[in-house]
């Protein structure tokens, strides 16, 4: 059972103790309430450690498919934090027919790498001190609403309803939807004892009932009765949600509609990035084989190619697909026998995960602060053979689409090659400054 309030109330009262004793210089009392203080914030911080992690752990609970991750940044402490949106959830902006969860969050690309993803943390806007992740499941988005989520009708299902004083009202995220918060200056990761990594069949069901009263509520009869819907877009997306033809054309649309907004606001940015990585999401969840995914990185190296912007979503779209991809390639060899040849696909994986992994080494040193000269030109080594594998297999394959995932792995491995051999330059440097010193 969680105790922290109770907790945080025994430290108030010792603590207006303590100031009460200083006042009147009883040195028995202070010294009392100030051990007791001490005793209680151990404990508090003993607790906090018991749900503290680091931002890769974070970032490897956050990949799953058909999820969206949204990020709230905010000033409040962890501590308040904690006590409020962990414990009671996340207020959308806004009250009434102005209430929504877009307005007060931006979707984040889980697929970048945890120091790119840190990196993006760090910068915030309005300088935030904390960061709070959100995990939805994208099956229970109201794909009905048409208003960029505002009185919630496109997130509401995940929504408690709070009833102001006033009269107006107000959303709440169900706090089982916040995954934990990352503090920006101590880099550590609080994880929220109410998350539910696996949703139970409790909440599956009520987040069914929720997204059927929604529809009903704003005038969307219930398609399994067989009732009109007039709205001839919705027909459009609830016929085609499946086909991923759709939904690559709507992530187009999605992404060309961004790159045309000159000078957005907030508002419109968050509503346009919203839209794109709600289809985008859909996209990569029915990619079901290679076949599809080809037609998919195909069509994106085609109609993405021409400004930065492009390839930045491209960029972002091609590592959600490879990241399916090695999905499925896991559940397939969990339920069928080993094949003696690798295919390509599975080739191309295997080198991209062995050279992540060098650099991942590499990395350990760094943060150790002892690099090993043997283990730093073994690295050195390894990366520059699966550069010469990369080049290997790009020469035998005839395929252009594995040509050009080959071509990022190619750079990929440079980059980590050349910081790796920037560091033994600098060794060896500091080697021969040691042995002139000696």
């Amino acid at each position: 059972m969680d105790n922290t309030e109770e907790i945080n109330n025994k430290l108030k009262e010792l603590e207006k103790l303590r100031e009460e004793a200083r006042e009147r210089n009883d040195e028995d009392a202070f010294f009392y309430a100030q051990k007791n203080i001490e005793k209680l914030q151990n404990e508090i911080t003993s607790k906090n450690n018991n749900n503290s992690t680091n931002l890769s752990t974070l970032k490897d609970m956050l990949k799953e498919d058909g999820f969206i991750v949204l990020c709230h940044g905010t000033n409040l402490s962890m501590e308040e934090i904690e006590q409020k949106i962990m414990k009671d959830g996340l207020y959308a902006t806004g009250y009434n027919e102005g209430s929504s969860l877009f307005k007060t969050t931006n979707p984040v690309d889980i697929n970048i790498s945890t120091e790119e993803l840190k990196n993006k943390l760090d910068n915030w806007p309005h300088s935030s001190e904390n960061i709070v992740f959100l995990k939805l499941p994208l099956e229970y988005f109201n794909i009905y609403a048409d208003n960029s989520d505002l009185d919630c009708q496109k997130t509401r299902a995940f929504m408690n309803k709070t009833e102001l004083e006033d009269g107006r009202y107000k959303y709440l995220l169900d706090p089982k939807f916040v995954v934990g918060a990352y503090n920006i200056k101590g880099e550590n990761v609080v994880i929220n004892p109410k998350y539910e990594q696996t949703l139970s069949e409790e909440t599956k069901t009520e987040l069914s009932r929720k997204l059927k009263e929604l529809q009903q509520d704003i005038g969307v009869l219930d398609i399994e009765e067989e009732q009109e819907i007039k709205n001839p877009e919705v027909i459009e997306e609830v016929e085609n949600i499946n086909d991923y033809k759709y939904c690559y054309k709507k992530t187009l649309e999605a992404i060309k509609n961004r790159q045309a907004l000159k000078n957005p606001t907030e508002k419109e940015r968050k509503d346009a990035n919203g839209k794109i990585f709600y289809y985008e999401g859909y996209l990569v969840n029915n990619i079901k084989d290679d076949n599809t995914a080809h037609d998919i990185i195909n069509s994106l190296l085609n109609d993405l190619n021409t400004s930065d912007s492009d390839l930045y979503f491209q960029n972002i779209i091609l590592k959600d697909i490879q990241e399916r991809l090695n999905n499925i390639k896991k559940v397939e060899q969990s339920t069928t026998e080993p094949v003696e040849e690798e295919d390509f696909s599975t080739k191309i994986s295997k080198l991209r995960e062995e050279a992540s992994n060098a650099y991942k080494e590499y990395k350990n040193m760094l943060t150790d602060g002892l690099i090993d000269d043997e283990e730093l030109a073994n690295l050195i080594r390894i990366m520059n053979k699966l550069k010469n594998d990369a080049h290997l297999l790009k020469s035998i394959t005839p395929n252009n689409l594995e040509k050009e995932l080959l071509n990022s792995i190619t750079n990929e491995i440079n980059e980590w090659n050349n910081s790796m051999i920037i560091m033994q330059n600098g060794m060896e440097k500091l080697d021969s400054i040691s042995s002139r010193s000696i």
